[in-house]
């Protein structure tokens, strides 16, 4: 499947509610013939554009069959003929795809320094999006409500009824109560009251829409799985900033089960003995030298007289990169050879075919990206025709407010 294109035919967005209440009727029914047209319906949006042979290929049904579930799905205006197949040398056929107006989907990514909101067809085509930067005075009742305040701002920009809104995904920075949907003691957040909030509940009271908690680095791996590699065996996907967050995915299936387990391999030891302090109250996890705070702390403020207390680190460790800054570039590029370290470790237990990286240094410093990738080659453990590709993450800061709404389509639908 190809990745969400940033823009979309606003025809489209100013469709009826009716398809949307269709679609939530279909996945309502329980009744084994339905079930089987329901199974149809999500087999032509994974495939995007599919046609009748390779859908009697897949659910070995009767032609006649095949096309009054068709035809059920087309009346509901649920998908749609898209055009003919390429005939190499043979009779074209006609080509099926989903509506993506059908209904539409919320993705939400919360993090250490901002909120990503995201609004989505069912292509995952990337309808609208706002953004905040979370500060001191952020504290969850502002947050939920400034979040609430840039979904009703989406719909009405974009003219989406709620009754469209097939649901909520939200990733968030663990650990967390999934079952629940409760935000627990997350690490480095700036402003108090982060303990215990009901996110899910609080976003499903306000807007009367199903909502979907899950780590964000749990989701972000699933975009990534979803639209880049779905054919690749095993994915590691490591996300650095105020803390390091991990997740990994083999065949589809994610291997972090219990709460927390995104935000536990920062805490993985690499000088135990007389390493640094770490907050877990042990010594020389891998946090106390790759994330923001440890790469702040490790530069001496004698080194730099001009230097202030920062809020924001990430802002001023990117601003010192561009300013040529030698005293933060190397306590950046030092962080990056723990962090390949750190990484090696994990890869030489879970052994991904792929490693994804992601995170503002990332993406702003490219030598700090080629020494994590170096660093990783160099320490990990090398195995005849094991080859590790090791790639930046494919959609930048929507990523996991993507697969968030990956989960919550494959949830409801």
């Amino acid at each position: 499947m190809n990745p969400p294109s940033n823009s979309t035919d606003n025809r489209e967005i100013k469709m009826k509610d009716g398809n949307s209440r269709m679609l939530k009727d279909l996945m309502n029914q329980k009744n084994e013939k339905m079930n089987t047209t329901k199974s149809l319906y999500r087999f032509i949006h994974r495939h995007k554009s599919v046609s009748k042979i390779d859908m009697q290929t897949e659910f070995k049904i009767p032609l006649s069959t095949l096309n009054r579930m068709l035809d059920q799905l087309e009346t509901m205006g649920l998908i749609r003929k898209s055009g003919l197949s390429d005939p190499n040398g043979g009779r074209p056929r006609v080509l099926y795809e989903i509506l993506p107006t059908a209904g539409y989907i919320f993705g939400i990514a919360i993090s250490r320094s901002h909120v990503t909101v995201l609004l989505l067809n069912l292509r995952f085509q990337v309808v609208g999006e706002k953004r905040f930067i979370v500060t001191r005075l952020h504290t969850p009742n502002k947050t939920m409500k400034e979040i609430q305040k840039q979904i009703q701002q989406l719909l009405a920009e974009k003219q989406v009824d709620k009754d469209q809104l097939i649901g909520i995904g939200i990733g968030a920075v663990g650990p967390l109560n999934r079952e629940k949907g409760m935000i627990l003691n997350p690490e480095a957040f700036p402003a108090e009251g982060w303990l215990n909030v009901p996110i899910k509940d609080i976003i499903e009271d306000a807007l009367s829409v199903p909502v979907s908690l899950n780590n964000g680095a749990d989701l972000a791996v699933l975009a990534e799985y979803y639209f880049q590699y779905p054919r690749v065996e095993s994915i590691l996907y490591c996300t650095i900033g105020y803390g390091l967050r991990c997740s990994f995915i083999q065949e589809g299936s994610l291997l972090n089960k219990k709460d927390g387990d995104a935000s536990s391999y920062g805490h993985i030891a690499i000088e135990a003995i007389n390493g640094r302090p770490c907050s877990c109250g042990k010594k020389g996890c891998l946090n106390t030298y790759v994330t923001f705070d440890a790469i702040m702390d490790s530069i001496k403020p004698n080194d730099l007289p001009s230097f202030q207390p920062v809020e924001n680190i990430a802002e001023y460790l990117v601003s010192e990169i561009r300013n040529d800054n030698p005293i933060v570039k190397e306590a950046i590029m030092n962080s990056a050879l723990y962090l390949g370290i750190g990484i090696a470790n994990m890869v030489k237990i879970l052994h991904p075919k792929i490693v994804v990286l992601d995170g503002q240094l990332v993406h702003a410093y490219q030598d700090y990206y080629l020494e994590v990738k170096k660093a990783i080659q160099e320490n990990r453990i090398n195995q005849s025709n094991d080859i590790l590709e090791i790639r930046m993450n494919s959609f930048g800061e929507q990523t996991t407010a993507i697969g968030a709404a990956v989960q919550i389509y494959h949830e409801k639908i």
